[in-house]
């Protein structure tokens, strides 16, 4: 049997590891809410881009021009909306990024054992 001030050493320190990853994984939650926070104020503002290019471009087609969208104006919103489509990506990703790091350092319980399930209303077998 291990000496008691192994015994407490060991569980000082699971508890010191406990402690650090609740306090890593806390604050990476705390990034993934400004994350998805920004993510909703992002795509708000693209869903109000598409609207404004949708409309410019109905404008330009009930002038008479055949394609709008070779006109300056419009091809300046569609960079804008690609570029504002790849920052939406962008953020995405990072959440994506801090929940696999929440998942690598958080607790996970063992796996089953791989053998059936021994039923009790059978005998045991006798030897």
């Amino acid at each position: 049997m291990a000496a008691p001030e192994a015994t407490l050493t060991r569980i000082g320190r699971l508890l010191g590891l406990f402690v650090k990853n609740f306090t890593l994984n806390s604050y990476r939650r705390l990034l993934i809410w400004g994350q998805k926070s920004l993510l909703w104020r992002r795509r708000r503002l693209l869903a109000a881009g598409y609207r404004r290019f949708g409309q410019e471009v109905f404008r330009q087609l009930q002038a008479g021009d055949f394609n709008p969208l070779l006109q300056e104006g419009i091809k300046d919103q569609i960079d804008q909306l690609k570029l504002m489509e790849e920052q939406v990506a962008a953020r995405e990703q990072r959440v994506v990024e801090l929940r696999d790091q929440i998942k690598a350092t958080s607790y996970r319980l063992p796996a089953p054992p791989a053998g059936p399930p021994a039923s009790e209303d059978q005998p045991a077998p006798e030897p």
